[in-house]
Parts: C-alpha cells; sequence; structure tokens
C-alpha cells in the first residue's frame, strides 16, 4: 500500500488534501482520482453549471506529482446520436 494525495482544483481555489489516501498503486490512485472527478461534475451539473477545468493532482509521499487528472479525463461527451444541431430554448 502506498498513500497518494488528492490535490483539488476547482473555480479557482485548490483544496489540499493534507491527509491523502492508502491504495494498491498508482492505477488504483488514478481510479479513485477519476471517481472524484466524477463527483465534482456531478455536483456541477446539480448546480447547472459546468466548469470543465476542474482538476486533481495526485501526488506521493515525496510531494512529487504523479497524475494531473482534468475533467475531460473523467467523462467524455458525446455528440446526439441523431446528428441533428440541437438548441436550447
Amino acid at each position: 500500500m502506498a498513500r497518494f494525495f488528492f490535490h483539488v482544483q476547482e473555480s479557482g481555489r485548490r483544496i489540499e488534501d493534507l491527509e491523502g489516501t492508502e491504495v494498491q498503486d498508482l492505477a488504483a490512485a488514478k481510479r479513485l482520482g477519476l471517481a472524484a472527478l466524477c463527483e465534482l461534475i456531478t455536483e456541477q451539473v446539480k448546480d447547472r453549471k459546468l466548469e470543465c477545468g476542474g482538476r486533481i493532482e495526485i501526488e506521493d509521499e515525496d510531494g512529487k506529482v504523479l497524475l494531473d487528472l482534468c475533467a475531460q479525463c473523467a467523462i467524455t461527451i458525446m455528440p446526439p446520436s441523431d446528428a441533428q444541431e440541437r438548441r436550447c430554448p
């Protein structure tokens, strides 16, 4: 097990993870980081705003940034299947 720190950047502010989380390896840390980004995006959608600039930096115990995950890493936006342009009123 290794300890990773998940620092959140959202709406121009940075929230430091001071405690960290122990997970199996970097791949598990990436999955956890992507899940956290999905939660942030879900909350933003509930508030009817979506900030695509949100990100999570994953650091190791030495403070080295191992991954920088952005909101675009967490979701895929698909075009309408009917290929027609849709307009919101």
